[in-house]
């Protein structure tokens, strides 16, 4: 590392006595004189541009998630309304049996859809 120091000082030292003292880099006249404004114009337009492309977007990933929200809890209150008409052969209805399966059922749903109570908070509260 220390070698590779002294090869770019090295290369630094011919830069500048091949310029004779004077600055290798130029300018054009005028360049730094509207550049604030050249630079706000494309953050404006840019940012306006990208405001909307965003806002778009969130719209249509809040109705794709509401519509699977809705999905799954519609899916599972059917489940459950079949499982109540339907009890197993060899376990009571409403044994603490059924009632902790249907628990892990739905915390197994909710692991699989990746959404925890804010992300359903936060996904209704901006449908309003």
């Amino acid at each position: 590392m220390n070698t590779n120091y002294h090869t770019n000082e090295k290369a630094l030292r011919e830069m500048t006595s091949s310029a004779n003292g004077k600055n290798p880099f130029l300018v054009p006249e005028g360049y730094f004189d509207n550049l604030p404004d050249r630079v706000m114009s494309h953050i404006r337009e840019d940012g306006q541009h990208s405001l909307l492309k965003r806002r778009h977007k969130s719209r249509f990933f809040i109705r794709l998630t509401a519509a699977a929200v809705l999905t799954g809890f519609f899916s599972l209150a059917g489940l459950m309304i079949y499982e109540q008409s339907h009890p197993l052969s060899n376990q009571q209805e409403g044994s603490p049996l059924t009632l902790l399966q249907e628990i892990e059922y739905t915390d197994e749903l909710l692991d699989y859809a990746m959404l925890d109570n804010n992300d359903i908070e936060y996904y209704l509260t901006e449908a309003e």
